[in-house]
């Protein structure tokens, strides 16, 4: 459940930094055209669109680090048991 929600954090995070940084740039693009700071609806689904993908994408990725982690932490904690035990 931790790898769970330390995934979904890490994803959602990114994901919405991603989305802001690409509004900001179709906002300076449509300014740089018509020389208006005019955010249309069309951006904004294409702003919300880009945070899905990358959410999604972002969290399968962050979801199998999370546990490749805990697996390998729980590796090195068996080792060094069987290590002092003897």
């Amino acid at each position: 459940m931790r790898d769970t929600l330390s995934a979904i954090g890490r994803s959602g995070s990114t994901a919405c930094l991603n989305a802001g940084l690409a509004m900001a740039l179709m906002l300076l693009m449509e300014y740089g055209m018509s020389g208006q700071w005019h955010l249309a609806r069309p951006y904004l689904w294409a702003g919300a669109l880009i945070g899905l993908v990358v959410f999604v994408g972002q969290l399968f990725r962050q979801y199998r680090l999370c546990r490749d982690r805990r697996i390998t932490r729980n590796a090195r904690t068996e080792s060094y048991q069987r290590r002092t035990s003897l």
